[in-house]
């Protein structure tokens, strides 16, 4: 594959960038078929040339989000759960972030309060 685009990171795939050309009218039906046939042919419809080589980058946008909302108590972790319906692990991978990152934000389980402990008065020599 030629790597004259090498310096051009736009992580899009070949399929979605002829789908657009496709779309615009700039390929006809025909150069569409073929460019498809031709991607099967090739074994590219499961994996393209630079699958491989490209570094995915995270998105960081969310978390940053995440991070602001939950430090200033706008919505507790358990809550934004508790409305979607889904546990951190899903979270995590859904917007690419770490799990360390949600441990911070997970609440602490109280074992015990003292709440209803009762003091003990002594007498003698204890």
């Amino acid at each position: 594959m030629e790597r004259r685009w090498e310096n051009f990171n736009y992580n899009v795939s070949i399929q979605a960038l002829e789908m657009r050309a496709f779309k615009l009218g700039l390929i006809t039906s025909q150069q569409n078929t073929y460019f498809y046939r031709m991607m099967t042919k090739s074994g590219y419809r499961e994996k393209e040339p630079l699958d491989d080589e490209m570094v995915l980058t995270r998105p960081g946008k969310i978390r940053n989000i995440m991070q602001l909302v939950f430090s200033n108590d706008l919505l507790s972790l358990a809550e934004l759960q508790e409305k979607l319906h889904v546990e951190t692990d899903y979270l995590g991978k859904l917007f690419s972030v770490e799990d360390v990152f949600f441990q911070q934000f997970q609440e602490k389980e109280v074992f015990s309060n003292y709440g209803n402990v009762i003091s003990a008065k002594f007498g003698g020599g204890f």
